[in-house]
């Protein structure tokens, strides 16, 4: 599903100032993402699985674009029921 969703972004465009762009306008640049304690250098066509609950985030070097595609798994048996916030640094003050 998600490579159909890539190829249908790729046949779409924006338009700012009369100038009319591809959605996805290239393939350079790249970002990073943690999974846990782990951080990936991610590039175009790549995929970070989060697993296991642990804490993620993502972020793209400057001046580049990232798309992030997030899908959860809801099975009738275990379902999705939210996330926890973790206020950042909150730890950091105790």
């Amino acid at each position: 599903m998600s490579q159909a969703l890539v190829q249908f972004l790729k046949n779409q465009f924006v338009e700012r100032d009369s100038i009319k762009n591809a959605f996805f306008n290239g393939v350079w640049g790249y970002g990073h993402g943690e999974l846990g304690e782990d951080v990936y250098k991610i590039k175009h066509g790549d995929m970070l699985q989060i697993t296991d609950s642990r804490v993620h985030s993502q972020t793209a070097a400057p001046g580049f674009h990232m798309y992030y595609l997030w899908t959860i798994r809801h099975p009738n048996e275990n379902p999705y029921d939210g996330f926890t916030y973790i206020k950042p640094f909150e730890k950091m003050l105790d």
